[in-house]
């Protein structure tokens, strides 16, 4: 069996997002980005 590098983004649907945050923290993933709303410009 060879070593393989691979890196995983979980992307979840959660009403809390700090708590879904500190959940994955236990398991050793950290937030590098977050998403935020999009801007519409007026019409």
């Amino acid at each position: 069996m060879t070593a393989v590098d691979e890196l995983i983004t979980p992307v979840i649907r959660t009403e809390d997002a700090e708590a879904a945050a500190a959940w994955y923290a236990r398991l050793g993933f950290t937030k590098d980005w977050e998403r935020g709303l999009r801007r519409r410009s007026g019409s």
